[in-house]
C-alpha cells in the first residue's frame, strides 16, 4: 500500500485558540452542524499559515467520535481527508465511532 503524505508546505498539528473561527467557518461551509465544536479536540491541515483541513476527536465518558472532518473544497482530492482521518484514528484512546 503507498502511503499518501502532506503536500509541501502543509502542516498537520493540533488546532490553537486562533483557529478557531476558521473552524468555524471550514465546518459552515461544508453545511455542517457548527454547534458542537470545541477547537481543543481540533486537528487541522494548513497550508502558508491558512487551514485546509480540519477534522475533531470528539471525547465522551467511554468513546471517541471523529466528527466535522471537512477539507476546503479547493484542496480535495489531494489525500488530505485519508491524512487527516489516519491521524485522528491514531490519536484515539478509547473505542471509537
Amino acid at each position: 500500500m503507498t502511503e499518501i503524505l502532506l503536500p509541501n508546505s502543509c502542516t498537520l498539528r493540533p488546532a490553537s485558540a486562533k483557529d478557531i473561527w476558521s473552524i468555524r467557518k471550514i465546518v459552515f461551509t461544508a453545511k455542517l452542524d457548527p454547534t458542537q465544536l470545541i477547537w481543543q479536540q481540533f486537528w487541522v491541515i494548513e497550508f502558508e499559515e491558512k487551514l485546509v483541513a480540519c477534522g475533531q476527536l470528539r471525547n465522551f465518558e467511554d468513546a471517541e467520535e471523529l466528527g466535522s472532518l471537512v477539507v476546503v473544497k479547493s484542496w480535495q482530492k489531494r489525500g488530505l481527508g485519508t491524512i487527516l482521518t489516519k491521524h485522528l484514528i491514531q490519536q484515539s484512546t478509547k473505542p471509537l465511532y
